[in-house]
């Protein structure tokens, strides 16, 4: 559920998002609403409740997920400890929800870039079937400026805790670059 992921395409899964409702037809042989299911029945609250709400068994005992998602934010500097520059890590970005689903605020996606951004040295797979919310939020006019002011709350927040010297010494280089580096979306319209 986090370093060393079995999934075979990705290296690590970061949970950040929880839960999910069905987008498509391809939703009814999703794994994460089973995976959702035996962890929200985990004997472990601090497991359980990560994933409270967000499952349900209709009569028929087929799982199906409730549409209530749990934003995870207390997970987002896990990928600080994950990879280095001579060694990346694979990433697979909300794996067991949407990070673009309708009821996850931009505000937390703006935290959640400025933890990959900080964190560049690793590789991340996000996927979505609601691609429409992902372009509206990479195009949206202020995106830019407020995924800035995520990555300036980020690395105060980063900086005051407790960090390992390697994680310390990364963090401090990705942000240095950043201060030195003009921040661009390579986002384009299509023509």
């Amino acid at each position: 559920m986090s370093k060393d992921s079995n999934i075979e395409w990705t290296g690590n899964t970061w949970p950040i998002v929880t839960g999910c409702d069905p987008d498509s037809d391809g939703c009814a042989n999703c794994y994460a609403v089973l995976e959702s299911w035996i962890h929200s029945h985990h004997p472990n609250p601090k497991i359980s409740d990560v994933f409270a709400g967000t499952v349900r068994k209709s009569t028929n005992g087929k799982l199906q997920w409730t549409g209530h998602i749990n934003l995870q934010p207390q997970r987002l500097k896990w990928i600080l400890e994950w990879g280095n520059w001579e060694k990346p890590e694979l990433v697979f970005v909300a794996n067991l929800g949407d990070l673009f689903h309708e009821k996850v605020p931009f505000d937390f996606i703006d935290e959640a870039v400025a933890y990959m951004i900080i964190a560049r040295w690793n590789i991340y797979q996000i996927l979505t079937k609601r691609p429409e919310i992902m372009h509206q939020y990479f195009t949206s006019p202020d995106r830019l400026q407020k995924i800035q002011s995520a990555l300036v709350k980020a690395k105060s927040e980063i900086l005051e805790t407790k960090l390992t010297k390697r994680v310390r010494k990364l963090v401090e280089e990705s942000c240095r670059f950043l201060e030195e580096t003009e921040l661009k979306l390579p986002i384009r319209e299509n023509q």
